[in-house]
This record gives structure tokens, sequence and C-alpha cells, in this order.
């Protein structure tokens, strides 16, 4: 089986890059604006100790994006991996996928992966992952990869998740996919 692999979007990370350091130096051009520090001390101090560093974050994040080229999603024999955010959770092997499905909300697009035994999974996260899954969704049953980062449409990536392991179950609200014309090929890095 070839190993698919699906990369961010460079223009994306390449905009953050620039907005996180548009921001820093707002964020330290504004920490020191006596106007803002007689109006009240505690906004040059929210800049200084939250915003600066989570800019910076930021900043690096998507510079290391870009200079190391990782893949936001890779699909292989092994299972799904996720390092499409910040938050990623890496590997998911085929035995613990219960189910994939695509969900949308009003804003966002994700790549659902129910997971059959998901407290077992997130205990085998680091603390940080644990503490953001189990407080962005509420129910911890399956996990959300967002998709808006990668550069390829939801109905190709579960086709091409079908064709990596026509075992595991996939829900998804498409036609069938087999009568669709698809040319996956022109975004993703085969290997």
């Amino acid at each position: 089986m070839q190993q698919v692999k699906i990369y961010p979007h460079r223009f994306r990370s390449i905009a953050f890059l620039v907005l996180g350091i548009v921001f820093v130096v707002l964020s330290h051009n504004l920490s020191s604006n006596e106007f803002l520090t007689s109006f009240s001390p505690l906004i040059p101090q929210f800049l200084l100790y939250f915003c600066i560093p989570l800019f910076v974050l930021i900043s690096i994040c998507e510079l290391s994006k870009l200079l190391l080229r990782k893949s936001g999603i890779s699909i292989s024999e092994a299972g799904i991996e996720d390092n499409s955010t910040l938050i990623k959770y890496g590997l998911i092997s085929w035995p613990e996928i219960d189910r994939i499905f695509y969900q949308k909300t009003t804003d966002k697009e994700y790549l659902c992966v129910a997971l059959k035994k998901p407290e077992t999974f997130l205990n085998n996260q680091p603390a940080i992952k644990r503490f953001f899954s189990r407080a962005k969704y509420s129910d911890s049953t399956f996990i959300k990869i967002p998709l808006a980062p990668l550069p390829i449409k939801p109905w190709v990536l579960i086709k091409e998740i079908r064709q990596a392991h026509p075992e595991v179950r996939i829900h998804y609200p498409f036609p069938n996919l087999d009568d669709m014309d698809l040319n996956p090929n022109s975004h993703l890095d085969l290997k």
C-alpha cells in the first residue's frame, strides 16, 4: 500500500506566520503605551505575559510547518497520523478506529475518527492533549481533525482512507464515491 501524505496549505502557514509576527510587534508597542498604562495597568501586563508568548508560539509553529514540511495527515498501513494542528494526535492505528465520518458545522469541516476505546487512547496522550480534547469536545468518543488547514476535499480524503483500509467503517453524507470523477493525485504526495 502506498502511503498518502496530505500537506497543509503553504499560503495559510505564511499568513499565520506574518500575522503572528505583526501581533508580537503590536503587542510589544502597545504594552509600553502610556495611554493604555494610565487607563488600566492590567492591559500592558496582559499583552506582555499572555499575548506576546501566544503569538510567538503561533509564529514558531507556523515557521516549523514551513521549514520542516511535515504532512498534515498521513494515511498508511499503520493507521491515520494527524499533524494538522497545534494539538495533534499523532498516529491513530486502524485497530483503535471504530468508524470514520465527516462532520460540518456552520463554519468548519472535520474528519471525525470514532474510537473503540476513547479513554484508553486519550490516556496514552500527553496531559495537555487530554485536557484540550476533553475541554474542546464534550463528546470525547471521537477525535475531530479539522480539514481547514488541508487542501483536500472531504470526500477525496474519505475515499483515500477507504482505499487504504477497506475494513474500516466509513459513514459519509456523500453520493456514491465510486461514481465521482475525482483526481486525488493533484494535491497528494504518494510515497
